[in-house]
């Protein structure tokens, strides 16, 4: 992937392997390959989501692929009922909750399933669910990196490594 370049200078012993990217993580991660899959991850933190083909009971719903792999949500969208949502029915796509609330990107790195290191960013969106830009956050987020390591300690045991985690009012 293009993020390689970044890494071309770092000393790195032969048998560490460091995933650079997503399809990286997930062929050298197979025991966590599971948080790749957006409605795994929805269910189990409680969220009533579904595979389109089950109706929601419920709108408005966000619909989104469960699988993300390079392609930065192609066909995401807000679904406001169920005539909306017959029309939309897609294809590997899923529903759920539409969260509000602040947008973060959390980096962390993981050591046998406990958060040693957070850093977090925001940002600034232009639609259709893209960003014109980050803002890297100097400051803590205390209360966010409470649930978020309470989280990952529960879901990622034996964990060790990098892990990116997009949030939207506290809800990975």
């Amino acid at each position: 992937p293009w993020r390689h370049q970044y890494f071309e200078q770092v000393d790195c012993p032969d048998d560490v392997f460091i995933p650079a990217d997503d399809p990286e993580a997930w062929a050298w991660n197979p025991t966590h390959r599971w948080v790749f899959d957006k409605l795994q991850l929805a269910l189990s933190q409680g969220l009533d989501a579904g595979p389109h083909g089950l109706m929601p009971q419920r709108f408005p719903v966000f619909s989104k692929p469960i699988f993300n792999f390079g392609g930065m949500g192609a066909g995401s969208r807000i679904i406001a009922s169920a005539a909306d949502y017959q029309r939309h029915c897609t294809p590997g796509h899923l529903w759920m909750p539409l969260l509000h609330g602040a947008h973060v990107s959390t980096d962390a790195a993981v050591i046998d399933g406990r958060v040693a290191w957070t850093r977090h960013a925001t940002g600034l969106p232009t639609g259709d669910g893209m960003f014109d830009y980050w803002t890297v956050h100097a400051e803590a987020m205390p209360a966010l990196d409470a649930k978020l390591s309470a989280w990952i300690a529960s879901k990622l045991a034996g964990y060790t490594g990098m892990l990116n985690l997009e949030t939207i009012g506290g809800t990975v």
